[in-house]
């Protein structure tokens, strides 16, 4: 679907190997340029029928393996971790000035229409509270 028909730009599978028991099974892609959601998700359902319908060949088993196996595989295992924290890192550093206006604006904004809708919430129980008085 990448390098064959173009249809996307990347194609990716997982699921969560720490959940126990019936779990989750997600398959995520980009499509192309040129290339719609709707493409992609077509390609994407065939090539699952046929991975269903004819399973795997030895060849593209040998593949997985030897990348498993390869030692720069295991070493991005090992970095992953680290370089995930990294870019965390780096990524709020370089966003802060950007992103903490629009959070206090953000506050603001919602500040001001909780503190709107809570005289609201007293005003129209008024009118229910003086009529279950009066019921008394």
């Amino acid at each position: 679907l990448v390098r064959e028909e173009k249809i996307a730009n990347s194609v990716n599978a997982g699921y969560d190997n720490t959940q126990r028991g019936p779990g989750l099974f997600m398959i995520a892609g980009v499509p192309a340029t040129g290339r719609t959601i709707d493409e992609l998700e077509r390609a994407v359902r065939r090539e699952l029928a046929k991975v269903a319908a004819d399973g795997v060949s030895e060849e593209e088993l040998k593949q997985v393996i030897a990348v498993l196996e390869s030692p720069g595989f295991r070493k991005y295992l090992q970095l992953a971790p680290e370089l995930q924290r990294v870019l965390g890192q780096k990524l709020v550093a370089d966003t802060q000035t950007l992103v903490e206006p629009k959070i206090r604006a953000l506050e603001k904004t919602l500040n001001t229409k909780l503190n709107a809708a809570v005289p609201a919430a007293k005003a129209s129980s008024a009118p229910k509270q003086a009529a279950s008085s009066a019921k008394k």
